[in-house]
C-alpha cells in the first residue's frame, strides 16, 4: 500500500511515480496486491484509490467510494493529512475493494500474510512542519497522530473489542469510532518516502507496530523513490518471497543504485532499512551514553568538564548532520566521540577524569554495536551524506535551537 500525500509541490512527481507503478504492475509476472492512494493539488482531479493488483489497473474516485470505515466530507479533493483518510484507504485495501475470484464471483478485500505501507509526502522528522501537507485543506499531520494511526491499523480484533471507552481522549477517538479490524498485526515494512524520518526518536514511535522500517536521515529528492525498479524487482525477482528484512534491504540497494546517476548533478541521498526488534536495546544503550555524558558535566570547574566541553564541540562540528544541522548521525557521532575521548585520556594519564572518559568510550562502543544490529542496510549516494550510518538523533547547536523545537520533541 502506497499513500501519496501530494496536494502540494510534489503533485507532479507523485503523478509521475504513479505512472511508474502502473507500468511496473503491468509487467509483473508474479502479481502483488498493490494499491496506491493519490491526492494531487488540482481541484478538477479527484483523490484516487488505485488498484494495480490485476493486469488492468482500476481507479476509484475517493469521494464515490461507498461504506467507508470513517465518515469524511465528500470532497473531490480529499484531505490527505487527515488520519481518517489513511484508515479509510487501508480499510478499502484489505476489507472493501471489489474483485473477482477464479469463478467470476465477486469478492471483497485483499488480505495477505504480509503487509507493507509506504508514505510519500513532505516531512521534517519529529517537527510537525508540513508532515503530509495538504495545501487545499491547509492542514498537515502531527507525528503523534501518525503513530496513533499506525497503532490503529495494527490492532487485533480482540483488542478492539476489549478497548475501554472510558479511556477516551481526543487522540484515542480513532480507535473507538469503528471496531473493524484492519491489518490486525504489525506491518512487515513501514516506509517513508519523505525527508528526515531516519531518527531514533521517530522510529521509536513505531517500535511495536512495524517489523522493519525504510527511512532517510537526510532529504529525499522531490522525485522520490524509484518505484518502478523497486516494485518490479520485488514482484518478479528472486526477492518476491524473501523475509521482510531482505525485502527492505533490497529497497535500499535498488534506490541507492538508481541515484548514482544523479551525483554529477550534485544530488546526495541516503536510505536505511531498520530491524525494529533491536530498537529497545539501542534506545537503552543511548540512554546509558546520555547518563555518562551528563555526569561528565557535573562539576563546572573540573578538568573533565573543560576537556569534555571541547570534545563535544569538536565532535559535533565534525559529525554528519541533517535538517539544517539540527540532527546528527548517531553512529558517526559515537565513533568520533570515542576517538576523541581516547586521545584526551591518553594525554591526561591515570586519573579520575580518565576513568570517566573510559566510561564514555565503553558507552559509545555499546551504542555502535546496537546501531549495527538495528540497521539492516544503510547506503548513500553523493558526498552530502557520506558519513551516514542509518540512524540520527536530535542534537541542536544551541539552547535556542532546542527551545524552538521543544514542544514537538516532548510530545514524542
Amino acid at each position: 500500500m502506497i499513500y501519496m500525500a501530494g496536494d502540494n509541490n510534489l503533485a507532479v512527481d507523485n503523478a509521475y511515480a504513479l505512472g511508474q507503478i502502473k507500468e511496473a504492475a503491468r509487467q509483473d509476472s508474479e502479481k502483488l496486491n498493490l494499491f496506491v492512494y493519490y491526492a494531487g493539488n488540482s481541484p478538477e482531479l479527484p483523490t484516487l484509490y488505485c488498484d494495480f493488483s490485476e493486469s488492468e489497473p482500476r481507479y476509484y474516485r475517493s469521494y464515490k467510494v461507498e461504506k467507508k470505515l470513517f465518515k469524511v466530507p465528500a470532497k473531490v479533493n480529499e484531505n490527505a493529512a487527515d488520519a481518517k483518510s489513511i484508515l479509510n484507504f487501508v480499510d478499502w485495501c484489505v476489507n472493501k475493494v471489489e474483485h473477482e475470484d477464479g469463478g467470476g464471483k465477486a469478492k471483497f478485500g485483499r488480505r495477505a500474510h504480509r503487509y507493507a505501507l509506504i508514505f510519500s509526502g513532505h516531512s521534517l522528522g519529529f517537527l510537525d512542519k508540513g508532515l503530509f501537507m495538504d495545501e487545499s485543506a491547509g492542514k498537515s499531520m502531527k507525528l503523534v497522530d501518525l503513530s496513533m494511526v499506525i497503532q490503529r491499523l495494527t490492532m487485533h480484533k480482540n483488542v478492539l473489542d476489549d478497548y475501554e471507552e472510558e479511556d477516551r481522549s481526543a487522540t484515542r477517538e480513532l480507535h473507538l469510532e469503528a471496531k473493524d479490524e484492519l491489518l490486525g498485526k504489525p506491518l512487515d515494512i513501514l516506509g517513508f518516502d519523505s525527508c528526515v524520518m531516519g531518527m531514533l526518536e521517530v522510529g521509536y514511535q513505531f517500535i511495536d507496530f512495524a517489523k522493519t522500517m525504510i527511512v532517510s536521515e537526510g532529504s529525499v529528492p522531490s522525485a522520490g523513490w524509484t518505484y518502478a525498479k523497486i516494485l518490479r524487482n520485488l514482484a518478479c525477482g528472486t526477492h518476491a518471497r524473501d523475509s521482510a528484512r531482505k525485502v527492505a534491504a533490497q529497497f535500499v540497494k535498488e534506490f541507492i543504485e538508481s541515484q548514482l546517476l544523479y551525483t554529477i548533478g550534485g544530488v546526495s541521498v541516503d536510505m536505511a532499512a531498520w530491524d525494529m526488534k533491536h530498537f529497545d536495546d539501542l534506545s537503552a544503550a543511548f540512554d546509558e551514553l546520555s547518563t555518562v555524558l551528563i555526569e561528565c558535566f557535573e562539576t563546572r570547574d573540573s578538568i573533565l568538564y573543560r576537556q569534555m566541553e571541547r570534545v563535544i564541540l569538536q565532535v559535533h562540528w565534525k559529525c554528519q548532520s541533517y535538517m539544517y544541522d539540527q540532527n546528527v548521525d548517531l553512529g558517526d557521532f559515537c565513533a568520533l566521540l570515542k576517538k576523541e575521548c581516547e586521545s584526551v585520556s591518553n594525554d591526561l594519564g591515570p586519573s579520575d577524569a580518565s576513568k570517566m572518559l573510559k566510561n564514555v568510550q565503553e558507552a559509545c562502543e555499546k551504542v555502535l554495536s546496537e546501531v549495527e544490529r538495528a540497521v539492516i542496510l544503510s547506503g548513500f549516494s553523493g558526498g552530502g551524506y557520506q558519513y551516514s550510518n542509518g540512524i540520527s538523533v536530535f542534537f541542536p547547536w544551541s539552547l535556542e535551537g532546542y527551545e524552538a523545537s521543544k514542544k514537538n520533541f516532548q510530545d514524542l
